[in-house]
Order: C-alpha cells, then sequence, then structure tokens
C-alpha cells in the first residue's frame, strides 16, 4: 500500500500529489498547482472563503441534522454572502457571479464506488 498524502510535498523542487486528487482532477479536466511555500498570497486566496464561512455562518448556530445545516445555509448565502459587497474586489458577489456564470464549464458527473471487504 502507497501512502497518500492530502496536500502538495516539495522534495528538492519536486511537488508530487496525492494520486486519488490527481485522478479526481483528471476526471473534471484540470491539472493541480501548487502554490510557492510560504506565500499567502497566493494561499489565502483558496483558503479564505472557508474562514468566512466558518466564521460568519458557523459561529453560533445549531443543526438538527443535514437537511437543517443546508437550509440554514441556503437561507444565509441568499440573504448574506451573495448580496454583500466582497472586501477585495469591491464588487456584490451575485453580480460578479452573474457575469461569469456564462464562461463556466459544466462538470460531468462523478460516480463513487466502493468495495467493503
Amino acid at each position: 500500500m502507497v501512502a497518500m498524502r492530502s496536500r502538495p510535498m516539495a522534495n528538492a523542487g519536486v511537488v508530487t500529489y496525492n494520486a486519488s486528487l490527481v485522478a479526481l482532477l483528471n476526471h473534471y479536466g484540470v491539472a493541480p498547482k501548487a502554490c510557492r511555500p510560504y506565500r499567502a498570497k497566493t494561499k489565502g486566496k483558496i483558503e479564505r472563503p472557508f474562514r468566512y464561512i466558518r466564521q460568519d455562518f458557523f459561529l453560533a448556530r445549531t443543526f438538527r441534522d443535514l437537511d437543517d445545516l443546508n437550509a440554514q445555509f441556503d437561507g444565509w448565502r441568499e440573504t448574506v454572502a451573495n448580496p454583500r459587497v466582497h472586501a477585495t474586489t469591491r464588487r456584490v458577489v451575485n453580480e460578479a457571479f452573474a457575469k461569469e456564470r456564462s464562461s463556466l464549464t459544466t462538470l460531468p458527473a462523478l460516480v463513487v464506488s466502493r468495495r467493503v471487504v
């Protein structure tokens, strides 16, 4: 069994990716691109939205089940997150997405199967 890494690892300037991640990205027609180590400018663009959701949505909330969580998240996204003016771009999130929508590609369905032994 080969150990899989969930993030790129640099060894003498060579990046090794998790094989499962590469297979998933190939399915969607994209290639991984490693951020340079210790470069907050590029890494932060990826991680910042998760911090925003964690701090602005999850704090001080409770959920009965997954359906309740999804319903609350949809409501928060529609009334708080997407109508806001984005702090970095200074554009309304919904309006920016509407302009970009036509250039987005529909992703193929992902079928996951597992064998339990």
